[in-house]
């Protein structure tokens, strides 16, 4: 044994039967996957009777319908051996991702297995946790026969796994198998802030990602704030863990520099990775006009321009003067009534009483 066309299961315990006269009291125990072209060691100096012999053998994760086994003397190997007739290793296995590999998020790439006697159809999985939780892949249902499906893994993980399981495998039962070990799913992903995110000038927020396989020579990663396609301003360098499970955090004091948007987001860059957040509310009001550098006449017709986004829309506004680089303020507001946020720009006449400065803020 094993006998012509039988199946053994991978991972299940069979015999191993041999009959043996003058051959001496050891022998060597191998198998083969491609009808002997090839041998692979089971077990070295197994003791040998004259008469019937067994080897309890755990079936290896390799399927094969030209599978054999040969048991050869120690004493003379070359001329003392013998070989089974091709039977079935039975089951599927899991070839890629096998382990060690490095894919990348958000790109296609093939999971490829094996199989034999297990049946038509399959389901394929995977594991961002190292086996703790599955996602499904495709199935039950995929074709057996198709060797290989294509996956686009969206998580960075250093614990990625893949698992395959027969669907129906009649006679056996409970056949799957898994990655030997843990590959790379390379990338980041922003976490927060999210689409539901309403973030202020001025205010303290998170920023939180999951990074993994950046390969950044110093370990760190750049923050920058995006309120439009044109504007992307630095926020911070800081350490980037990728560690499973890779998570960081990051206390962001929003700059009342920074332009609120409707469409803002958080741009995290480590090594050749970039990771972006979804689309989320900066709220507040920039003031663009006067800016740094402006000169402006008393007496002088302008503007007062501004930025401004997440306020009501009927929301109204006051404009204050300092001449101290904002120290203090004039305690009565430049326009004499409220004026509606949602105009962008207000006309103002430099009074003829304003005292001259060269650090005045609005």
């Amino acid at each position: 044994a094993p006998a012509f066309g039988t199946d053994w299961q991978i991972g299940k315990t069979n015999s191993i039967v041999w009959s043996a006269g003058g051959a001496g009291d050891r022998v060597n125990i191998y198998y083969s996957t491609n009808a002997g072209v090839s041998w692979i060691g089971i077990d070295d100096n197994y003791p040998n009777i004259s008469g019937m012999n067994s080897y309890q053998w755990i079936i290896p994760p390799y399927p094969s319908s030209i599978a054999r086994i040969k048991v050869e003397s120690v004493l003379d190997p070359l001329n003392l051996w013998g070989s089974s007739s091709n039977f079935n290793i039975a089951g599927v296995r899991m070839v890629l991702p096998g382990g060690g590999e490095k894919w990348d998020k958000d790109v296609g790439n093939l999971v490829r297995w094996a199989h034999q006697s297990a049946g038509s159809t399959c389901t394929l999985e995977f594991s961002y946790d190292g086996g703790l939780t599955w996602v499904n892949i495709v199935g039950p249902g995929l074709g057996l026969t198709d060797l290989t499906y294509p996956f686009t893994p969206r998580v960075p993980t250093v614990r990625g796994m893949a698992k395959i399981t027969a669907d129906d495998p009649s006679p056996f039962t409970n056949m799957f198998d898994v990655s030997d070990n843990y590959m790379t799913v390379a990338g980041i992903t922003v976490t927060t802030p999210t689409n539901i995110s309403v973030y202020t000038l001025g205010t303290t927020n998170f920023i939180n990602w999951i990074s993994a396989g950046s390969e950044d020579p110093l370990g760190q990663g750049s923050l920058y704030y995006s309120g439009s396609p044109s504007e992307t301003n630095l926020i911070a360098v800081v350490g980037n863990n990728q560690a499973f499970p890779g998570n960081n955090t990051y206390s962001w004091r929003v700059a009342a520099s920074v332009t609120p948007s409707l469409n803002a987001r958080v741009i995290v860059r480590s090594g050749a990775y970039e990771g972006m957040s979804e689309f989320f509310v900066l709220r507040g009001i920039k003031i663009t006009s006067p800016n740094s550098g402006s000169i402006l006449n008393i007496g002088e017709n302008t503007s007062i321009v501004w930025k401004d986004a997440g306020l009501a829309v009927d929301a109204n506004a006051d404009f204050y003067l300092s001449i101290d680089g904002g120290a203090t303020f004039s305690p009565t507001p430049i326009n004499p009534f409220p004026y509606p946020v949602n105009g962008g720009a207000y006309p103002w006449t430099v009074a003829t009483d304003t005292q001259p400065s060269t650090n005045a803020v609005v």
